[in-house]
C-alpha cells in the first residue's frame, strides 16, 4: 500500500549492496528535477542503479507538479519489477520560493524496512532553513533508526548555516540513532561538521566527487563531494562508496538526463558492546 503523508542507468550498476541479516544498506540521491521530465527509461534506469539497496533518501522531488510525486511511483512500480516490494513515502511541499520548494521521498524493500510512526518535515525549523528536513523512523535488521532527509542551499548562500541548525536533530530522538543523508552542498572536511564529528559522527564517504559536469574536460566527469550519509557512533560501517552509474566520458550525457548527482550509499550495522 503506497502512502502520502500531509505535513540512464542505460548502464549497469555491478556493485552489489545487499546486506546480511544484521545489517542494512542506504542510499542518499539527489535526483535532480525528479517529476515530469523523467522519461520511462531514466526511471527504469534509477531502478536498476537502486535494486540492491534497501533504503533510499531522495532530494529534489518537484514540489509543485504533482508529476513529482508521480515520479516516484513510477519509480516504485520499477523497482517492484526487480524482484522485490518496493514502498514510498514523499513529503509535502517544502517552504521557500517557487524556485526553491521541492518535496522529498524514502523508498525501502519491505521485506528489510518498515516505517515507524509517521514522517513529516520538521516544521519547527521552517523559519530558519530554505528547505526543511524530512525525518522518518524505520525499523531495520540494523536496529530501529531515524533518517534525516535533507538538501542545503547552494553553496553561494551559506549552507553552513542550515547545518548549525538541523544538526541539533542529532540528539532530537532519545537513544534511536539519527542518520544524516543530504546534499549538503558542503564538502565532508568542513569543520561545520566538526561538532557531530566529537560525537562520533562519520561520513560514509571522505573526499569522493559526487556531482557530474556538463562537459568531460581533462577525462574527469566528477565534481564536487557535496553528497554524502552521516552516520552515529551506535552504528559501525560495513562498506561505502558512490555508484558511478557514468563509468566514462562518452555516457555523461545520458548519465545527466537522470542527474547531475551520483547515489552515495553505506551499509552499517548495530555496535554490539560488550
Amino acid at each position: 500500500m503506497k502512502r502520502a503523508f500531509s505535513s540512464i542507468i542505460l548502464f549497469w550498476c555491478f556493485l552489489i549492496l545487499t546486506a546480511s541479516g544484521q545489517s542494512v544498506s542506504l542510499v542518499t540521491w539527489n535526483i535532480q528535477n525528479m517529476g515530469r521530465s523523467k522519461s520511462n527509461a531514466e526511471i527504469e534506469a534509477m531502478a536498476q542503479i537502486l535494486r540492491d539497496a534497501e533504503i533510499v533518501a531522495v532530494q529534489e522531488v518537484v514540489g509543485q507538479d504533482p508529476a513529482g510525486v508521480q515520479a516516484i511511483a513510477r519509480l516504485a512500480d520499477a523497482l517492484d519489477r526487480t524482484g522485490a516490494d518496493w514502498d514510498y513515502v514523499y513529503s509535502d511541499r517544502t517552504t521557500g520560493t517557487a524556485h526553491e520548494s521541492e518535496r522529498y521521498a524514502y523508498l525501502w524493500k519491505t521485506s528489510r524496512a518498515s516505517l515507524l510512526g509517521r514522517p513529516g518535515l520538521v516544521s519547527e525549523l521552517a523559519d530558519l532553513v530554505v528547505r526543511e528536513p524530512f525525518v522518518a523512523g524505520f525499523r531495520t535488521p540494523a536496529g530501529d533508526m531515524v533518517l534525516v532527509n535533507f538538501h542545503a542551499v547552494p553553496h553561494d548562500k551559506q549552507p553552513e548555516r542550515e547545518i548549525k541548525v538541523i544538526r541539533s536533530l542529532a540528539s532530537a530522538f532519545g537513544d534511536t540513532p539519527v542518520i544524516f543523508m543530504a546534499d549538503w552542498n558542503v564538502v565532508d572536511h568542513h569543520t561545520v561538521f566538526n561538532p557531530l564529528r566529537r560525537e562520533g559522527y562519520r561520513f560514509a564517504v571522505q573526499g569522493q566527487l559526487t556531482t557530474l559536469k556538463r562537459d568531460c574536460a581533462g577525462g574527469q566527469y566528477r565534481n564536487h563531494g557535496i553528497d554524502n550519509i552521516f552516520y552515529p557512533p551506535e552504528l559501525e560501517l560495513v562498506r561505502s562508496g558512490v555508484l558511478d552509474y557514468v563509468g566514462d566520458c562518452s555516457r555523461l550525457d545520458a548519465a545527466r538526463g537522470i542527474s547531475d548527482h551520483l547515489p552515495v550509499w553505506l551499509e552499517v550495522r548495530k555496535v554490539i558492546r560488550p
